[in-house]
């Protein structure tokens, strides 16, 4: 059935499963959902996209809630928008996130050689999903296994995502404002910084015609435990990155995000003296690295943003000073 049309001012759209649907969801009835979200925008990327708001194919039509329709329907849509089968656009009410920072900046360079676009005009979208009403966002695994039993072509591919092809999607439907919940910046502008020194690989041009392979070879370097030394230079460029394309409380993450494009010893002395050069104590708690939530089942990459994250806190002692707070907010006076 239809679903009904809502104000232009409301920020999302949330995902409503009923009771018995929740219990196939754990993730999403907890609300546990990846905090930093990527997107690339590119000119002639599929769906409607503006920097300020973005929104899938039907946004401007009636939204309709995909736990409405009838499973079989709702199979065959969710499998349709994951394919990119050639129509699906038509009347699709969803839009894909991924958690890997590396599967979108390697997508901005497939979408460049690809589409001829100019990577000044190819934009990277992060969003802060807790900026977000709880329920906005679903990760693909649980929706797909819920409705998998509809559709024997969803089952392969769900068995398929079971393999190293994973790369993290988290979905929303209906039109999503993101003007106040996220940054962007061009890839060339990134580039320009040093985008290529932190991860050599991405500056291979014969590579660029590649894309969920290429972020294999990547990944194989993390498997390899082959940690790459980290220079004062790294740092420096991670943070130039982050602050001149990010800016402010995005400063921190940023950086941390940037630097995880490699495996790198999580617990490296030139990041963390890199690091308190630049951020004060009272900078680290902007940023709230105590609330950055990660999935990191067979996402090397986003285990390593993790690892970094929890060794920026340990730097600053936001570790220990949890952990008072805690055992004093847990005294009965």
């Amino acid at each position: 059935m239809p679903g009904p049309i809502y104000p232009a001012e409301q920020i999302s759209f949330p995902f409503h499963p009923d009771d018995l649907q929740r219990k196939g969801l754990p993730l999403f009835d907890r609300n546990s959902t990846p905090r930093y979200l990527y997107r690339l925008v590119a000119p002639q990327a599929s769906g409607t996209s503006a920097l300020s708001n973005t929104a899938p194919f039907a946004a401007c039509q009636s939204p309709r809630e995909l736990f409405h329709f009838p499973q079989k329907k709702a199979a065959s849509l969710l499998l349709n928008h994951l394919l990119w089968q050639r129509g699906a656009e038509d009347g699709c009410n969803l839009m894909s996130w991924t958690s890997s920072l590396l599967f979108a900046l390697q997508y901005a360079l497939y979408r460049h050689r690809k589409d001829g676009d100019d990577l000044r005009h190819i934009n990277l979208i992060i969003i802060d999903t807790s900026l977000f009403p709880q329920g906005t966002f679903i990760q693909d695994m649980e929706v797909m296994k819920l409705f998998e039993h509809a559709d024997t072509r969803l089952q392969k591919f769900v068995e398929y995502r079971k393999t190293e092809y994973y790369f993290g999607e988290y979905l929303n439907q209906g039109p999503l404002n993101i003007q106040g919940r996220c940054v962007f910046a061009s890839v060339q502008q990134m580039i320009n910084l040093g985008l290529f020194t932190l991860q050599p690989g991405l500056a291979e041009e014969e590579q660029w015609q590649c894309w969920p392979k290429r972020v294999l070879d990547y990944r194989q370097l993390f498997s390899d435990k082959k940690q790459v030394a980290t220079s004062r230079e790294d740092v420096k460029t991670a943070l130039d990155i982050a602050s001149n394309c990010f800016g402010g409380p995005w400063t921190v993450p940023g950086a941390i995000m940037l630097l995880s494009l490699q495996p790198r010893c999580r617990d490296d002395n030139v990041i963390s003296e890199g690091f308190k050069a630049r951020f004060s104590a009272a900078d680290i708690k902007e940023a709230a690295l105590d609330k950055i939530e990660t999935h990191t089942e067979r996402l090397p990459e986003v285990g390593q943003f993790r690892d970094l994250v929890e060794f920026i806190k340990r730097s600053y002692g936001l570790g220990e000073y949890d952990t008072v707070v805690a055992g004093v907010e847990g005294l009965s006076v």
